[in-house]
């Protein structure tokens, strides 16, 4: 992801461009395909470590947000989301609780 916005940063410098694209990521998430093997691939149970590699995720977006135009949750309402249902409910995942607290806290700059 960096080196796309150095880049596009060496194109503006060499170019003389006055307009700056933005990197687009269109999909993102934390995942082990160990811990999914057999039927339950891709049913992701996230652990402690994943919430906090997830908000150090939502931090660098955040601070790189004037290289980063748009950047989207992989499989955010699918098996890989921070939120696993079932017929007897919902469970929030440890994935869940950084998204919540950037999206509650955070209301200033782009999530």
């Amino acid at each position: 992801m960096v080196w796309n916005a150095a880049l596009i940063a060496n194109k503006v410098v060499v170019k003389d461009v006055t307009w700056r694209p933005k990197v687009c990521l269109d999909e993102w998430n934390v995942w082990d395909p160990k811990r999914a093997e057999g039927e339950k691939v891709g049913e992701e149970k996230y652990t402690l470590s994943d919430a906090l590699a997830v908000g150090k995720w939502l931090n660098f977006f955040v601070r790189q947000s004037d290289k980063f135009g748009m950047v989207c949750l992989a499989q955010a309402v699918i098996v890989l989301g921070p939120l696993l249902t079932s017929e007897k409910g919902m469970v929030r995942q440890t994935i869940w609780w950084p998204l919540w607290l950037f999206s509650k806290y955070m209301k200033s700059e782009r999530v």
